[in-house]
């Protein structure tokens, strides 16, 4: 099983810059997370490796909409994503991995359900994701925080690189690239995960709007539903739930004038249709 270690966190944003519309734009934060794995063999010899990923804020609010996570559990979200199987369990080339670790990973959550089946309660979603962050922590590969002083050891050797870097730049008159001006005298936090920690908890109205979006779309493909109900939970739909209805006074003659022409032409329909039937007289 391969140990990997968090080393830092940072944050960014994603969306497309051509909109400026500060209230209307697609911009999300972003995270990047770098690790190291110590014993993992290097290319050009020896052991360790660096790597990352980026996480969009949006599937941290993804895990508590469609997986039913706790909007306050922010780190617990963050450790179930890392540790969550690299591959597909259905994919078949998984089985021709050389990895046992794989094979166990495989085993392990062979009879597990889908926990993006529709319908399925929230709390068992949420287990099974935490059974299979289990399998791979168990066969596969484990996550652990880097201790603060090496990574504050590793930030204080890029300074002390960059000082000597900056006398040779000044010796050939050349100025020193701008990456190297930025964060020379970075202090390591004591959680790697800070920057996105320290945010505080997600947003449940967001949390909440993205349920309610994936609800409206599984509904949405159900023969049986409601199709005048469900348009009314479609995206951006106001006033519905707050209109009051016109009422006629009793004997009162069913016109466009007291009705509205929309709701007269109904009425007419429904008389036709009625007289059609023979229901009338």
């Amino acid at each position: 099983m391969e140990l990997g270690q968090i080393w830092d966190c940072e944050a960014s944003y994603s969306g497309a810059l051509g909109n400026v519309q500060a209230d209307l734009d697609d911009v999300h934060p972003a995270w990047g997370l770098h690790f190291h794995w110590p014993d993992l063999p290097h290319p050009e010899g020896g052991t360790g490796v660096n790597n990352g990923m980026t996480i969009p804020h949006a599937r941290l609010e993804s895990m508590c909409a469609t997986y039913g996570f706790d909007v306050d559990d922010l780190e617990g979200i963050v450790d179930t994503i890392l540790h969550l199987p690299p591959f597909q369990l259905d994919d078949p080339l998984a089985l021709e991995s050389p990895d046992p670790g794989v094979h166990k990973v495989v085993a392990a959550l062979a009879d597990m359900p889908d926990p993006r089946t529709p319908r399925m309660p929230y709390d068992e979603r949420r287990e099974i994701m935490l059974a299979h962050a289990d399998a791979v922590r168990a066969h596969l590969m484990r996550y652990e925080h880097a201790p603060r002083a090496d990574r504050q050891a590793a930030l204080d050797f890029r300074s002390e690189v960059i000082d000597v870097y900056e006398e040779q730049c000044t010796a050939e008159e050349r100025p020193l690239p701008a990456r190297f001006r930025l964060g020379r005298n970075i202090q390591a936090p004591a959680h790697p995960l800070a920057p996105l920690l320290e945010g505080g908890p997600l947003d449940a109205r967001r949390v909440a709007a993205r349920r309610a979006r994936d609800e409206f779309l599984i509904d949405s493909a159900e023969k049986a539903a409601d199709k005048a109900a469900l348009a009314l939970r479609r995206p951006l739909v106001f006033g519905f739930s707050r209109d009051v209805p016109k009422l006629v006074p009793a004997g009162a003659e069913l016109t466009s004038a007291s009705l509205g022409r929309g709701a007269a032409a109904l009425v007419a329909a429904r008389q036709r249709r009625n007289s059609n039937a023979g229901l009338t007289g």
